[in-house]
């Protein structure tokens, strides 16, 4: 049983269902234990929706109810709501758990996750993947909190050894972090768990933390020395590189942009079988402009001919 963390409110919810589905599709029936936790801005009707939805995937599913009092007073805005902190507090959520798998909720997973979620951990207190994107786009972010570029890890997907991070003093000490550093954190909740974890992380391929995204930034920051320099880059430009979690964590988004880039179908194609399908027309042409290089070049003229 591998057992997965993440979180939503309403609005996030129809891409958390996307999620599950890529869940569902990579291992079948009965392999899959979700723990979402949310608070009143994921409405009953909502809950409902997803509950039959897992039920139907054989995927297990509970709500973990978060009384928001403790995170009050933390960086929380329209980009990062309030519930972003919840997941430092995973430990005593948790409380059942040594070990659990947190995903974002705008991940698809491609493949089995069972050597991710059954490697040795020792007493590390997580397993993450280096944000090479910031490194590469917001060079600040990791200066800001002194922690080398090859080490800052990107919080959309963390292992966590949940029984070291209750011996360590569990979210308190996380959310301690980041209210005495709060003037220093770029991305504030990943800056924090990165203050929190960062010493005792195991550093992941990149395969299991990849964003579509990523060839797109090489192409737009030529010449950047972190491309070259980060294992990370290097790795993901090898020609047998393959993702097994795609993380589309950077604009873009899938669901707001009519832009065609790497991987995008995925999203889409998992989205269709969710409660939240779009309409068939509009997945029948994501298909097409991904699939078919012609009817993209098409479009683009066309597009040109309108403007």
């Amino acid at each position: 049983m591998i057992n997965i963390a993440l979180g939503s409110d309403d609005g996030y919810a129809p891409h958390a269902a996307a999620l599950i589905h890529s869940l569902a599709a990579a291992h079948g029936r009965g392999r899959v234990q979700l723990y979402y936790y949310c608070d009143d801005s994921l409405a009953a009707g909502t809950r409902a929706t997803l509950t039959a939805y897992c039920e139907r995937l054989g995927v297990g599913l509970r709500f973990v109810d978060v009384d928001p009092a403790p995170f009050r007073g933390l960086h929380a805005n329209e980009r990062l709501p309030l519930l972003c902190w919840y997941r430092t507090c995973l430990a005593e959520l948790l409380p059942e758990l040594d070990r659990v798998l947190y995903l974002d909720t705008d991940i698809i997973v491609s493949e089995p996750l069972d050597a991710l979620y059954d490697m040795e951990m020792g007493d590390h207190f997580a397993a993450v993947v280096n944000d090479h994107l910031a490194a590469i786009a917001f060079p600040e972010v990791a200066k800001r909190v002194d922690i080398p570029y090859e080490k800052y890890f990107n919080s959309g997907v963390m292992l966590l050894n949940l029984k070291a991070i209750r011996a360590a003093g569990g979210g308190e000490r996380v959310l301690k972090i980041a209210r005495d550093n709060i003037e220093r954190l770029y991305f504030p909740d990943q800056d924090a768990l990165n203050l929190a974890f960062g010493p005792r992380s195991i550093l992941l391929d990149p395969r299991w933390n990849f964003p579509p995204i990523t060839y797109r930034y090489f192409a737009h920051y030529r010449g950047n020395p972190f491309i070259e320099a980060l294992p990370a880059c290097r790795r993901v430009a090898e020609p047998s590189f393959r993702p097994a979690i795609l993380h589309f964590l950077a604009q873009p988004k899938p669901w707001v942009a009519f832009k065609a880039y790497e991987y995008v179908w995925e999203y889409h194609r998992h989205r269709a079988r969710t409660p939240w399908a779009p309409p068939l027309k509009e997945t029948l042409l994501w298909w097409m402009r991904t699939h078919t290089p012609w009817i993209q070049n098409a479009w683009n003229r066309l597009r040109g001919r309108g403007g």
